[in-house]
């Protein structure tokens, strides 16, 4: 029988072996190939931000170089794209930290980001996990160099955040003296949500809640600022993501009422955004994630719930 004969076996075994090794081999290449989605660059006067989004998350090292300042990103595991190969074409003039931005495959696995900057910056590096759509994020965010960062108070704030340091450093501060509105003028800070890359909800007609929110805010602090007892600060004034917690410690460093600007919480859907809401946070209210202090939780859902009744009553409102 065929069972008995050695040379037959010897053939099976080498047969069952060699499938089990390229079977291996291919799930190692499957595992290990990573590809770039999407390069988006913001801009702003605070800092920029690239991010590369990708499919798997990537191993990357960096160093800086001079003469001129140069950035310099080596992704381990990755081949170039066309999406990559475009990555100078997301350098906006105005851009005030990225002068040009260039890619190459430094070797058989690796490719190198080179970044030209405009001026000495500190850059942070970090990855992030998939959300909704969004799929494994590798960001690059340049701020500016230590000098300028004792002189302006939310550069102060954000390079406390990123080091952990924020709740650490922030100062206790003691009651105003004298009454709001009478003996001093009334605080009030406004928050535009979301900001840079995120857009929050997206409109029927191609709008983006970070655009709305920005536009009402700014035309809220001009009609507050007409006020003779009333003064108004904003979180952002640009298109640029400041994190929740950055914003929080900006409210309460001018002691200012947070005043939270939000469009129903339906992000990365769109065409789903139904609706606005203005939130002034007075021990009642928490639609800004529960970070301001004296909001309460449940008074906010109570209220979330009448102002959707109501709208179920008088109808929707696009974004």
């Amino acid at each position: 029988m065929s069972e008995g004969n050695p040379l037959v076996s010897r053939r099976r075994l080498l047969k069952g072996t060699g499938a089990l090794l390229l079977l291996s081999v291919s799930g190692v290449s499957m595992a290990a190939t990573s590809h770039i989605l999407a390069v988006r660059i913001w801009p702003s006067s605070t800092y920029s931000r690239m991010t590369l989004e990708s499919n798997v998350a990537l191993k990357y090292k960096q160093f800086a170089l001079t003469n001129p300042d140069r950035l310099v990103i080596d992704i381990d595991g990755l081949h170039l794209n066309s999406v990559l190969k475009g990555v100078n074409q997301h350098v906006r003039v105005d851009d005030p930290f990225i002068k040009s931005a260039r890619v190459g495959q430094f070797d058989a696995n690796t490719v190198r980001v080179v970044l030209e900057l405009k001026r000495n910056v500190s850059p942070k590096i970090f990855s992030l996990d998939p959300v909704s759509t969004i799929k494994h994020r590798l960001v690059v965010d340049l701020y500016p160099s230590q000098d300028s960062v004792e002189d302006d108070p939310l550069l102060a704030l954000l390079k406390d955040y990123n080091q952990g340091d924020l709740e650490k450093n922030e100062a206790v501060q003691a009651p105003l003296p004298g009454k709001a509105g009478r003996d001093r003028p009334i605080i009030i800070m406004i928050d535009p949500g979301h900001g840079g890359e995120d857009p929050g909800a997206h409109g029927k007609h191609k709008t983006r809640e970070k655009d709305i929110v920005l536009k009402i805010g700014r035309r809220l602090k001009t009609l507050i600022e007409k006020e003779h007892n009333m003064k108004a600060y904003m979180t952002r004034n640009e298109d640029v993501f400041i994190p929740l917690r950055v914003r929080v410690a900006k409210a309460r460093k001018q002691r200012g009422r947070p005043v939270c600007l939000n469009s129903c919480r339906c992000v990365h859907q769109p065409g789903r955004a139904r609706f606005f809401r203005v939130c002034a946070v007075d021990q009642r209210c928490d639609l800004c994630g529960g970070a301001f202090p004296g909001a309460n939780p449940e008074r906010s859902r109570s209220d979330w719930r009448r102002q959707h009744e109501w709208r179920s009553l008088s109808g929707s409102h696009h974004v």
